[in-house]
């Protein structure tokens, strides 16, 4: 399985994937970007999509925690 990477962005009280590169190094170059463009909000880069859910150590996807949505 590939590994993605995701800029997450969090602001005005929401959480949300804004972007997702196929490498580190370009994610963390382009999330910079969105820092310049919107400095209200902060983000970050992540090798995990919050928005699915995770997956148990027999590949079967488990349901987020109510605080995770």
């Amino acid at each position: 399985m590939e590994t993605k990477y995701y800029i997450i962005r969090t602001g005005q009280g929401y959480r949300e994937v804004v972007d997702e590169y196929d490498t580190r190094k370009e994610a963390n170059t382009m999330v910079q970007e969105y820092i310049i463009s919107d400095p209200s909000a902060s983000y970050v880069v992540a090798s995990h999509n919050p928005e699915q859910p995770s997956m148990d150590e027999d590949g079967v996807g488990c349901r987020p925690k109510d605080n995770d949505r």
